[in-house]
């Protein structure tokens, strides 16, 4: 196991079996109203490394900007976004690194949506950025993308 968390109420457990595939902020207007604050941070792991820990989550369905409808997944006791994916088959999902009992080593790599970020928030000089999503093959590492194609 690489990491575990849970919810604030602890209803809620999970596992990550391995490393995250990449960390990234999202700027978007929908991420700032769920997330109650300037943006959203997210870690993307493969589905295969993600683990519930004898315990049904909360789901529900909301889309993103792109229109893409996503599963959502929380504790229904306490409120606490743990994560989801997409309703489509896809490999990966987000998980909110806030919700690790250990956050050390998760560390935000992109910025994206940076188009409807709010004016205050500065982007440290450096740090990739974009106006909406960004192509995974251009901006994560090569042993994430590898990674992808493991069977």
């Amino acid at each position: 196991m690489y990491k575990s968390g849970g919810c604030n109420c602890n209803a809620v457990r999970f596992r990550l079996l391995r490393e995250p595939v990449f960390t990234h902020i999202c700027h978007c207007k929908q991420c700032q109203r769920s997330s109650g604050g300037a943006f959203n941070v997210s870690t993307v792991v493969l589905v295969e490394d993600f683990e519930f820990d004898d315990c049904t989550p909360d789901t529900h369905h909301v889309s993103g900007p792109t229109g893409i409808e996503y599963e959502a997944w929380g504790c229904d006791n306490c409120g606490c976004t743990i994560g989801g994916k997409s309703v489509a088959p896809t490999e990966l999902m987000v998980v909110r690194p806030g919700t690790l009992d250990d956050t050390t080593g998760i560390e935000p790599k992109a910025h994206i949506w940076t188009r409807e970020k709010q004016d205050w928030v500065e982007i440290p000089e450096g740090m990739p950025a974009f106006e909406e999503n960004y192509d995974p093959k251009q901006v994560w590492p090569q042993s994430s993308l590898d990674r992808l194609s493991e069977d």
